[in-house]
């Protein structure tokens, strides 16, 4: 992976997707519901892209991934997590599925897990309404138990 991450030419690949119909693809990836058309959405996440230097963050993210040591992964972080925890989930994420969000709940059993039916993998931005009146009442109880 990481010697792949190098030879991926991304410097040409990236400009490339953020100016073709492959970047409304991967958007709508992202969303259950249709986005294609959303001239608002593509311009937030195509101008990052268009960047000089977004080839190179991907890069970098990508092989810090990669290269992580076993106490950076998300299982050996979340172990570690003292703070109530949150996850609202879309059910029909399809980057990241449900069973992802269920496989957290199994290693934090005291956690709560929120899923959204009929919701991708951006629940804050595809469902707002339902999105907050999970979050705010959760919220709420935090301060009201002064966590």
């Amino acid at each position: 992976m990481h010697l792949l991450c190098r030879l991926l030419p991304l410097e040409l690949l990236v400009p490339l997707i953020a100016r073709t119909p492959l970047l409304d693809l991967g958007l709508q990836s992202a969303y259950n519901q249709p986005v294609l058309g959303d001239g608002e959405l593509r311009r937030l996440f195509a101008r990052p892209a268009r960047r000089p230097t977004a080839a190179w963050a991907l890069r970098g993210m990508s092989i810090g991934m990669a290269l992580r040591p076993r106490g950076a992964t998300a299982e050996a972080l979340l172990a570690r997590l003292v703070q109530p925890l949150l996850l609202i989930w879309g059910e029909a994420d399809r980057l990241v599925p449900i069973e992802v969000a269920e496989l957290i709940a199994s290693l934090r059993p005291e956690l709560r897990l929120e899923r959204l039916a009929g919701v991708g993998h951006c629940p804050h931005d595809e469902a707002p309404e339902a999105f907050e009146a999970l979050l705010l009442p959760w919220l709420e109880g935090l301060q009201e138990a002064g966590t």
